[in-house]
This record gives C-alpha cells, structure tokens and sequence, in this order.
C-alpha cells in the first residue's frame, strides 16, 4: 500500500487523460496508479482497457488477466 498526494504531477497526467478520452474519476485512479509506482491497473471497464492500451505509463488488465500474471510470475 502506498499513500499517494495530489501534486501538479499527478494532476497533470489525469488532465492527459481525460483530454484523451477518459472519464474524470478514472482518469484520477489511473493517474493515483501511476505516481504509486504501480506496475498494473486492474479493471473490467472494457472501454477504459481499451484506452490504456494505448498508453505507456501503465499496464492494464482485466481481473481475471492480472490472475494469469501472478501465475506466470509464479512459474
């Protein structure tokens, strides 16, 4: 768990975001995700993974996805 602060930062990428396409809210978690280091965003929002596949901050996946990551990285 990592605590995550607004900065101009984060709030500069969510901006991006949502200029390209996605909803406020998401754009914020994704963004949260992002200054956190996190290596994935887990979703089932097919329109929001459709969108994240075309950015390079992050990795998205769907739940059942992020599973089959975990139990290739555990091989």
């Amino acid at each position: 768990m990592v605590d995550v602060s607004e900065t101009p930062r984060l709030l500069a990428l969510a901006n991006d975001l949502v200029a390209h396409g996605i909803k406020t809210k998401d754009a914020l978690h994704v963004a949260s995700a992002v200054e956190g280091s996190a290596d994935y965003f887990v979703t089932s929002d097919d329109r929001l993974l459709r969108k994240l596949a075309l950015r390079t901050e992050i990795k998205a996946a769907t739940p059942l996805g992020m599973i089959e990551v975990i139990n290739e990285h555990n091989d």
